[in-house]
């Protein structure tokens, strides 16, 4: 009779066995918290056990008088609010982490995107060039100015565009910073790493259409 006393004094809602689930169960050998490792089954036993922790626990440990057990029970809530607080933190800090992740990838992409523009408009250029000149190259990228291009553009990073010449084929490269990027259009060697490559023949004449 003073057992079921007791245990209707310690009626209420459990809140480490609502935030700690089956770490609670565990700790006071209330099994039946297990299913709470269930996906789905989780949120109901969450429930399940804030509103039976009470009374389960009591059944299943020995306490000297209800002040132990609620003392015992107040440090379980303690724990849970400290874990759904690292827990919620490590969560808002990994989807900062993620979304800086991504922008940075995005700003790469956009660099690289500007340097494959640069290097088309530059061999674009040297198709011009080739057209007012039997199809040669042209010595170095500072011949195309002020004629074909206003000025040699730089890197988004302020690197320099490489040119290469020989005779008739001429090539500009540029190192991107992500080596997937290297197939965006018309790359002269696919496969070759995070170099980008255009030759002036890869354009064709639809490049020389705009030639004066």
């Amino acid at each position: 009779m003073e057992h079921e006393i007791k245990r209707k004094k310690l009626k209420g809602w459990n809140w480490g066995a609502f935030l700690l689930t089956w770490i609670w169960g565990v700790g006071n050998k209330v099994w039946v918290a297990l299913l709470a490792i269930i996906p789905g089954v989780n949120i109901i036993m969450a429930v399940v056990l804030g509103m039976k922790g009470n009374d389960w626990a009591w059944q299943k440990n020995r306490y000297l008088s209800p002040e132990e057990f609620r003392n015992n029970q107040k440090m379980w809530a303690k724990w849970g609010v400290v874990a759904v607080v690292l827990g919620v933190t490590g969560s808002i800090a990994v989807i900062a982490y993620a979304t800086r992740q991504m922008e940075k990838l995005d700003e790469i992409d956009l660099r690289d995107a500007k340097r494959v523009v640069d290097v088309r408009e530059l061999i674009t250029s040297v198709n011009h060039y080739k057209q007012d000149n039997d199809r040669k190259c042209p010595i170095s990228l500072d011949s195309l100015v002020p004629k074909y291009l206003k000025s040699i553009p730089s890197g988004p990073s302020g690197e320099i565009y490489q040119y290469q010449a020989d005779s008739e084929e001429c090539k500009i490269s540029v190192k991107l910073e992500n080596p997937e990027n290297s197939n965006l259009i018309d790359d002269s060697l696919p496969g070759n790493g995070d170099i980008f490559d255009q030759k002036s023949d890869d354009l064709g004449s639809y490049q020389i259409w705009g030639a004066e």
